[in-house]
């Protein structure tokens, strides 16, 4: 019997292990921002939802998980905004207006706000097309 349920944003998968797997016992997978995230095998449903569950805690603390990442987001009101490769390529901040709920992106050696946006998914992909469109230096 499979289980699946969305937890803090990501999907757990459960099923049962095939019954030629030398493992046995139950798999799981998580799956979030469109692929699968991470998997394994444990010896019961409770401890393979658990198994994933502290696999998603390592996906979120992991600050270079995007292409672009706001650090800090969203525990922090400001922070870097880095790429995956640890590139930094600016700083984000919340908006002083706090009723918009808007980030702000300010490049690397700039003072004025590039980019703004309420959603965090756009407005990274707007950083990361602006970035791939610039001279190296």
């Amino acid at each position: 019997m499979r289980f699946y349920r969305e937890h803090r944003g990501f999907e757990v998968h459960l099923g049962e292990a095939p019954r030629t797997s030398d493992a046995g016992g139950v798999t799981w997978l998580v799956r979030g921002y469109g692929k699968d995230r991470a998997n394994g095998v444990a010896p019961s449903r409770q401890e393979a939802f658990t198994a994933a569950s502290a696999a998603i805690d390592r996906i979120e603390d992991d600050p270079y998980r995007f292409p672009v990442n706001l650090v800090g987001y969203p525990r922090e009101l400001e922070g870097d905004v880095v790429t995956r490769d640890g590139e930094v390529l600016g700083r984000w901040r919340m908006s002083d207006d706090e009723a918009l709920e808007m980030v702000e992106f300010i490049p690397e050696g700039a003072d004025d706000v590039l980019f703004r946006g309420h959603v965090i998914g756009v407005l990274c992909a707007t950083i990361q097309d602006w970035h791939e469109g610039q001279e190296p230096q």
